[in-house]
């Protein structure tokens, strides 16, 4: 029985020993104020950040809780500190923006960090073989990303003050945020240093009862904010006179704190249920003589505020999902729309950063797989669920070109995509990424419905003594996707995108000789549809012979793949017409449009005009255009 029971009381020593381990790690984490004040503490400054998540009044602000916790420990921990009150404020305002910076507006990226610097230690410690040591990027990179940021910050910030300003989500974010880590802070700090609970709170309470006015379905919150600063004071009271006791050597029973505890939970259930009951008590005549003061300057600021705060609406979609009918042509439908379609709004754009004659189309996605009769995706799409500003791909596109800022209204256009200048970087409000495999954007989602949003791009490179050098190197999934065609070509096809650019010496001036042909033939919109039992390319080349964007953009890619040029079709919109007055671009259904953009290894996706109704964006050579993979600075540009 010994035997027996000898691994029994083994086990149990086994447990009792993991226990007291835990107990010990709990007595060396716990706060010298306790555990129950640290939790009140949390539950108040969490209440305010809580109500903005929940209302859903500003979407994407779900960083401001983890901010207001981590500025909470911040500030707790650095009251216990030997440390004087202005250099806590530096220590705390640096720590709040640079957290801020990764987890709020994910402008900074720290794993990139890790991982280039991984890659050349393993390059360091394994042996240079004769292969030249990986390049670290990160901090080029993360100079233009914070530099973008800070100019449209500024942007954001003159139209805020001049009452002229458009939404971008993305600054808001962060102004939560900054804010959130901020009164967080405050708390921790005068809770721990000064032992005034009321004061620490007072401004996250004050903000908080604004929010609730605002959406009165949250006043639970507004309860549950109450019944923690309430009991704060108390176990905030008895932490104070404790700890005078024991530094006098004063001997106290440990009942009081019993006591102490019940007539806490009374006065919380007291305010509790008196705090429903106040808004009544208010005055009706002192409410009257308020807002006839106060009443015109407020509805001022609150118009001046409704240009820069975009408030989350509900939005009808208009247009079917992604504008397209599977496997057909995708701007087919806008043809039998009807004249009236043609000049209804479809985007309203602000756009900071374009110099004029860039190539500037706002596209919403692209096609790969070719039928012969239209275009389609074969395979289901992956989705990627992304936070506001969180960039779609590990690394945005490194062109060498300056970034863009868009501000989008989205009017009678799809609102099941989002619309972008250049290749799209990260969006101001929480989206998704809708790709063909690692790195191959075929669109941008909302999570939801979009109405207004501002998305971060890069514009194409068109320079063409950058692209000519850009050789023929293309990496296998550019491709295996994008050198498809389907078996029925028709076998005419290759001997003319043979006569055509055959001849040319580099990739990109066989692309440049077949937008050349193709523009020489005549656009109507005015076509048939396409016989079901022929392929469409062929067909519009040597028998319709004319035609609209969908005909001529479909024929380059296919001519272009003929040519080894790996090459997609994008749908969306043209410029469309810029108002000199407001600077906004006005896109009407009118200049709905589909492109061919062809791949350039370095460089990316640029895109042709093929469609003679269309003008050839500009391709000087830009002096100064660094290599593939060079970052250069956004310059300050003013929004056009």
């Amino acid at each position: 029985m010994a035997a027996v029971n000898a691994p029994r009381h083994s086990d149990q020593g086994e447990h009792e020993a993991s226990v007291h381990w835990l107990v010990r790690v709990a007595a060396r984490l716990r706060p010298r104020e306790g555990w129950v004040t640290l939790i009140l503490a949390w539950l108040a400054v969490i209440s305010l950040p809580g109500v903005v998540v929940q209302a859903g009044l500003v979407v994407g602000l779900e960083p401001t809780l983890w901010l207001a916790t981590a500025g909470l420990a911040a500030g707790w921990w650095l009251a216990h500190r030997r440390i004087h009150a202005p250099v806590a404020t530096l220590l705390l305002a640096a720590a709040g923006v640079l957290a801020d910076l990764v987890w709020g507006v994910h402008v900074l990226g720290l794993w990139r960090l890790i991982t280039q610097a991984a890659g050349w230690l393993a390059w360091r410690l394994g042996g240079h073989g004769g292969t030249p040591a990986p390049a670290i990027t990160y901090f080029g990179e993360q100079w233009t990303a914070l530099t973008s940021f800070a100019g449209r910050v500024a942007w954001w910030l003159r139209g805020f003050f001049s009452g002229q300003g458009a939404p971008d989500n993305l600054v808001v974010i962060g102004l939560a945020g900054l804010l959130a880590w901020a009164l967080a802070a405050w708390a921790g700090w005068w809770i721990v240093r000064r032992e005034q609970p009321f004061l620490a709170l007072l401004p996250t309470g004050i903000l908080l009862a604004m929010q609730v006015y605002w959406v009165e379905d949250q006043r639970w919150m507004l309860l549950m904010f109450l019944g923690a600063i309430a009991l704060l004071l108390v176990a905030a009271r008895w932490h104070g006179l404790t700890a005078r006791w024991e530094r006098a050597g004063t001997d106290y029973s440990p009942e009081l704190r019993f006591e102490t505890l019940a007539t806490g939970l009374g006065i919380v259930m007291l305010t509790l249920t008196l705090a429903p009951t106040i808004p009544f008590l208010t005055s009706h005549r002192v409410s009257e003589a308020f807002w006839r003061w106060f009443g015109p300057p407020y509805r001022q600021v609150e118009e001046s505020l409704a240009r820069s705060f975009e408030v989350a609406q509900p939005a009808r979609s208009l247009v079917p999902a992604g504008g397209v009918a599977p496997g057909g042509l995708p701007r087919a439908h806008l043809l039998t729309a009807g004249p009236d379609l043609q000049q209804v709004e479809a985007l309203r754009v602000r756009l900071r950063g374009y110099v004029p004659g860039q190539a500037l189309y706002w596209r919403g996605q692209t096609f790969a797989h070719y039928t012969g009769r239209g275009w389609d995706e074969p395979a289901p799409l992956a989705e990627t669920r992304l936070a506001a500003g969180e960039p779609w791909t590990g690394s945005p596109p490194l062109t060498g070109a300056a970034p863009w800022i868009g501000s989008v209204e989205t009017l009678k256009a799809a609102r099941s995509v989002l619309y972008a200048a250049g290749d799209p970087i990260s969006v101001d409000r929480p989206y998704r990424a809708a790709t063909r495999g690692p790195g191959d954007l075929v669109a941008l989602l909302p999570s939801g419905q979009a109405e207004r949003y501002t998305i971060l791009s890069v514009p194409p490179i068109t320079d063409p003594v950058a692209l000519r050098r850009a050789g023929a190197d293309y990496p296998a999934a550019i491709v295996e996707h994008y050198l498809q065609l389907p078996a029925d070509l028709d076998s005419r096809l290759p001997a003319l995108a043979l006569a055509w650019a055959g001849g040319a010496a580099t990739p990109y001036d066989r692309a440049i000789a077949i937008e050349r042909e193709l523009r020489r033939m005549p656009y109507t919109l005015d076509v048939p549809a396409p016989p079901a039992d022929r392929e469409v390319v062929a067909w519009f080349l040597f028998d319709l012979g004319q035609g609209y964007c969908d005909y001529f953009a479909s024929a380059m890619v296919v001519l272009a793949r003929l040519n080894g040029i790996p090459a997609r079709l994008a749908v969306g919109y043209a410029a469309g017409t810029l108002d000199a007055e407001t600077g906004a671009y006005t896109i009407r259904e009118s200049d709905a449009h589909a492109w061919p953009e062809l791949y350039f290894p370095g460089y990316g996706w640029v895109p042709f005009e093929p469609t003679p109704a269309f003008t050839i964006p500009a391709r000087d050579a830009v002096a100064g255009v660094p290599p593939p993979g060079v970052l250069a600075a956004p310059p300050d540009l003013e929004w056009r």
